[in-house]
This record gives structure tokens, sequence and C-alpha cells, in this order.
């Protein structure tokens, strides 16, 4: 079985069956990611609210990055991958995927910020959605990734 994000294609007995319906897994993680997204957009739009005048959106974007990756690493184990053990390894695998997602999305948000002018809520949406899809692939592949199972040979 070929395992894709939003489809399977299921091989057996040579014959190809395709199914259209999102895994489960994709559908909870775009459950728990729905959260995530809209925990960490809340966390920056509030910190931005009462910390813009004193700090730069920059470091408001780094600071609630840092605080929304934590939260959504349990989710994403428990929930999503529902993986044993490895915390610690995991939650660097994590903080890996998630932070080259996040990096390119604090890199994004000048860029529409003060090249084109968007609204600083709409270009943090913006970058936040772009985020999402690097996030599962890395998620999926590096995070929570299962060592294969061996293959035992006729």
């Amino acid at each position: 079985m070929v395992n894709a994000s939003v489809c399977s294609v299921v091989i057996k007995d040579s014959q190809v069956k395709l199914k259209l319906i999102p895994d489960k897994q994709f559908i909870r993680y775009l459950i728990v990611g729905g959260w995530n997204t809209v925990f960490g957009y809340g966390l920056f739009a509030l910190l931005y609210f009462l910390l813009s005048a004193r700090i730069h959106y920059v470091i408001i974007a780094i600071i609630s990055s840092v605080i929304a990756i934590t939260m959504a690493y349990a989710g994403y184990k428990l929930i999503v991958f529902r993986t044993k053990g490895n915390y610690l390894a995991e939650y660097m695998k994590f903080y890996v995927v998630y932070g080259f997602s996040t990096i390119l999305g604090i890199m994004l948000l000048p860029c529409f910020v003060e090249l084109f002018k968007f609204n600083i809520y709409l270009a943090q949406a913006i970058a936040t959605i772009a985020c999402v899809f690097i996030s599962f692939i890395g998620h999926r592949n590096f995070s929570f990734a299962r060592a294969p199972t061996p293959r035992i040979s006729d």
C-alpha cells in the first residue's frame, strides 16, 4: 500500500484501487493542525497587540512560534501520529521540521509586509498557510517516521 497525504493507492492481488477518501492520519492532522494554526496565529495576534509598541514584530513572531511549536508537539505526537516513547528524539526532530517551516514563515513575513505592503495580520495568515503543507510532509516523513518493517524474503 502506498499512502499519499490525501488519498491512497492499494495494490493487492494484481488489482489497483484508488481511494479518494483521505486517510485517518491526514484527517487528524488537519484537525490538530487547524487548532495549532488558530492557537499560533491567535498567540501572535495577542502578543502583537500587547507588545508591538515595544517589540519588533519579527521578535514577536519568534516568541509566539516557540510557544506554539511546543504546544503543537503534544497534539501531533499523541493524536495524529500516535507514536510511543522516543519523546526527546521526536521533539528534537519536530523542532527541526517546525524550525525550518517557522524560519520560512518569518522570512516571508517581511516580504509580505515591506515589499507587498500587506496588513501584518494578513501577512502572518498567508505565511502560516504556506507552512502547514511543508510541516505535514516533514513530520510524517521525519519527525514521527516509523522504522520500516523488516521483510522476510522467500
